[in-house]
């Protein structure tokens, strides 16, 4: 897993309530249990007609990932997006990862794939 620290200009990180908390005290690899990486594939039209795909995995599973620190805890990863830009997502949020339409930009065969970093409670 990739390290980076955390820059003004990814924005406010903003944890679930006691989530913060759950964190303090811990490695950083003790943390990345603590965060699950999910994301959905939705296809419309594409010929299997319409369905979602989701997948699910620890954090610390995902060794390809960059993982963003402040102050010792885990803030959020960065991944690209539809456009290749590279992005932060903060706890509890997510973006487009890949997004395709045809048929002349009607939207008649679309694909879209959406990348989410969520916070597990310990007890679960």
């Amino acid at each position: 897993m990739k390290i980076i620290d955390y820059k003004e200009e990814f924005g406010e990180v903003v944890y679930p309530e006691g989530f913060k908390e759950q964190l303090i005290g811990k490695s950083i690899e003790e943390q990345a249990d603590c965060f699950c990486i999910s994301g959905q594939i939705s296809f419309r039209n594409t010929g299997w007609g319409e369905r979602t795909s989701e997948y699910k995995g620890r954090l610390s599973e995902k060794p390809d990932i960059t993982v963003v620190v402040k102050d010792g805890l885990i803030a959020g990863v960065v991944a690209k997006d539809d456009n290749g830009c590279e992005c932060f997502i903060g706890p509890e949020r997510g973006i487009c990862t890949y997004y395709a339409e045809e048929n002349n930009g009607a939207g008649y065969k679309t694909r879209a794939d959406y990348l989410h970093l969520v916070c597990v409670p310990e007890k679960k």
